[in-house]
């Protein structure tokens, strides 16, 4: 991997809901790295591990061990955005998608999540006061 932006499916989504949370001190620093890159720059769409994985503490080698359910949500948000790996997307284009994908990726993919309650927060927030994601 070089030094451009590199984010997996379901990164594409969560990362619209980072908070400052994470893991620890190591995965928080690099998650606001990341986020603030994509805000200036677009991300490359990768398969498997990527800059937001590099720091996670449940990453062992190529294999997340929090969830088995990792790729399959990576797909679901490709499906949904209707994009394709290797290609290029803004911070923008994703969250100008989120309305109308919210419901489905809600129920395939948040249930089981252990970030679940921080994006259900946020939604609600932006739904009451009618502000965009």
């Amino acid at each position: 991997m070089n030094n451009s932006l590199h984010l997996r499916g379901h990164h594409l989504i969560c990362l619209q809901f980072y908070k400052g949370l994470g893991y620890d001190a190591s995965f928080v620093k690099n998650l606001n790295r990341v986020v603030k890159a994509w805000e200036k720059t677009p991300a490359l769409i990768v398969e498997g591990p990527d800059m937001v994985c590099k720091s996670c503490p449940y990453l062992e080698g190529e294999k997340c061990t929090l969830s088995d359910k990792i790729d399959q949500k990576d797909l679901l948000a490709l499906n949904l955005l209707k994009v394709q790996l290797g290609v290029l997307i803004e911070k923008q284009t994703v969250k100008n998608k989120l309305y109308e994908i919210w419901e489905v990726w809600k129920e395939k993919a948040c249930k089981d999540c252990l970030w679940n309650e921080v994006c259900s927060e946020e939604v609600k927030t932006k739904t009451k006061h009618k502000r965009s994601f």
